[in-house]
């Protein structure tokens, strides 16, 4: 009988702090047997390398234990992918969760049908209120047919929702879709990498993660300044339209998936320009709303705003360490 496709899970991390235990025994519980554990420790100085080794230890699973000396959590990533042995690639927070059978349903559905390169699935938002029980709010998905404009609509997914094959992780990982500046929304950067290298999606149903926010889990989009968060998405945005200008019909024309420069008028390049001139244009009136909060000491009305946003969109984008 042939063996099990092996499952590398990268897992980068810096001062995960209590949560760091529950999102290594999410792994460590996976149903699925042939599955080696890759921690990435990028600088903790709260114990989360000291912990990781022990649970590591204890897991009986393959477990390797690496330090990233450069800051930066796309670098810890890079590490990871480097020193992961993998048939499949998962990326995971040191601060989230998957449940048990997460990783089976999905290999299975990528080694049932082979036209596919990244498994995704439904996910729970968990927050963590002090002093409050959690809240769950689930979020079922469905097929998209083009993830492209999806992720470039905002629609946003975290990366532990995904399953790549290693041919798809390691074609992203020559174009470093895990750009290695990149402080803030690197997932939405890698993902759209890889819906516009043509790469398919497919839905599993049946498999879920669990992707915490709040007290006790880390929120860099939390800390980052507004400003910052911003220019990190304008510049992805031209990242990604000088690639599809600069490969257009030569690179995509031959790929499997999608051939937008093909199937729309003006190509991909003309979908990504227009989705940053409206993101611009909704930036530049938040930017506004703000200033004028702030500047007739508003701070009722900054947080009202805040409101709003989450009560329209969900909690706002936010990666463990990135």
């Amino acid at each position: 009988m042939a063996q099990e496709p092996l499952v590398s899970v990268v897992m980068p991390c810096l001062d995960a702090g209590r949560m760091l235990r529950r999102a290594l025994s999410s792994v460590i519980r996976q149903t699925y047997a042939n599955l080696e554990i890759v921690f990435v420790d990028n600088g903790s100085t709260d114990g989360s390398d000291r912990l990781a080794q022990e649970i590591g230890a204890a897991s009986g699973r393959e477990f390797r234990f690496a330090v990233c000396p450069e800051r930066g959590v796309n670098r810890a990533r890079a590490l990871g992918f480097s020193l992961a042995r993998g048939d499949y690639i998962q990326w995971m927070d040191a601060d989230d969760e998957m449940n048990p059978d997460k990783v089976a349903l999905q290999v299975a559905a990528l080694e049932r049908d082979r036209a596919f390169d990244i498994a995704f699935c439904d996910w729970v938002t968990r927050r963590y209120d002090a002093g409050d029980p959690p809240i769950d709010v689930p979020h079922n998905l469905a097929p998209v047919h083009d993830q492209l404009l999806r992720m470039l609509s905002g629609v946003w997914y975290p990366p532990h929702v995904y399953l790549l094959r290693r041919a798809a992780a390691q074609r992203l990982h020559e174009e470093k879709a895990w750009w290695p500046e990149r402080r803030i929304a690197t997932d939405v950067e890698y993902f759209a990498f890889a819906a516009l290298l043509g790469f398919r999606f497919l839905h599993v149903p049946g498999a879920q993660v669990l992707y915490n926010v709040g007290a006790h889990a880390r929120q860099i989009s939390a800390v980052t300044p507004y400003a910052v968060r911003v220019i990190s998405l304008r510049d992805i945005y031209a990242r990604l339209g000088a690639v599809a200008r600069g490969r257009s019909r030569a690179a995509l024309a031959g790929r499997r998936g999608c051939d937008y420069t093909r199937s729309r008028p003006g190509g991909i390049s003309r979908q990504i320009t227009a989705a940053a001139s409206a993101g611009e244009r909704r930036d530049r009136q938040a930017d506004l709303a703000q200033a004028g909060s702030v500047a007739s000491g508003g701070h009722s009305q900054i947080l009202a705003r805040q409101g709003l946003h989450r009560r329209r969109h969900g909690d706002p984008v936010r990666q463990s360490l990135q």
